[in-house]
């Protein structure tokens, strides 16, 4: 039902915390491309890193929730995310929106809002019919840098990155944050580092990229 209605060291999914603009980002997009909208619909659903926790204990077990909103909109394929650890679903560390749409070179852009005021107001929104139905893109805080940038390889799956330098960040001494994700059907990749104005890196992982599985619902 989901796919069909519409995508420190805890990682996050295609951004990071990074420098807040208010008001929507511009230009407007176009209509979303086909790919655009299969990176949308891979991304709903939700993910797991228990996996990978089970066997790297330097790898924590975090689950991920997304789900579409806002589908009557034009502006591009809108998502609630919301990221906990396993063992405390109910406080998750990080909630964001991201706005897919198609960039003038067929490449599709993930855009990343926060919300604004207290987020754990919203926290567990993913259960709801119609999350964030209450809110509006006028409300959110555009996360200005941050954009993951994603392109279709020839097997099918999506690559991308933010890109470097221009997600500004002052969380533990970084300057800067990096994202890198890759994206398919049943699999989502993401390696998130902060790095200072020296190019070292200063936090996230560095033994490699969190993988999450998606997680299915029990027969």
């Amino acid at each position: 039902m989901l796919q069909a209605a519409l995508a420190a060291a805890l990682p996050a999914v295609l951004a990071i915390g990074c420098g807040t603009e208010r008001g929507i980002q511009a230009p407007a997009p176009n209509a979303p491309s086909a790919d655009t909208r299969q990176a949308a619909l891979w991304l709903v659903g939700d993910w797991s890193s228990a996996e990978q926790s089970a066997k790297d204990k330097d790898f924590r077990d975090i689950v991920i929730h997304i789900r579409p909103i806002w589908t009557d909109r034009t502006d591009g394929m809108w998502m609630y995310v919301e990221q906990a650890m396993a063992s405390a679903t109910d406080r998750p560390y990080r909630q964001r929106v991201y706005q897919m749409v198609t960039a003038p070179d067929g490449t599709t852009e993930s855009r990343i809002f926060e919300l604004a005021g207290d987020p754990l107001v919203h926290a567990g929104a993913w259960k709801a019919p119609k999350p964030l139905d209450d809110l509006e893109p006028a409300l959110l805080q555009p996360r200005a840098g941050c954009t993951v940038h994603l392109t279709r390889q020839k097997g099918g799956s999506f690559t991308g990155a933010t890109l470097t330098g221009e997600c500004a960040t002052n969380y533990q001494g970084a300057t800067y944050t990096m994202s890198d994700v890759t994206l398919s059907a049943d699999e989502l990749v993401t390696w998130d580092r902060g790095y200072d104005a020296a190019g070292t890196q200063v936090w996230g992982s560095t033994k490699g990229a969190y993988i999450f599985r998606r997680v299915r619902p029990s027969k």
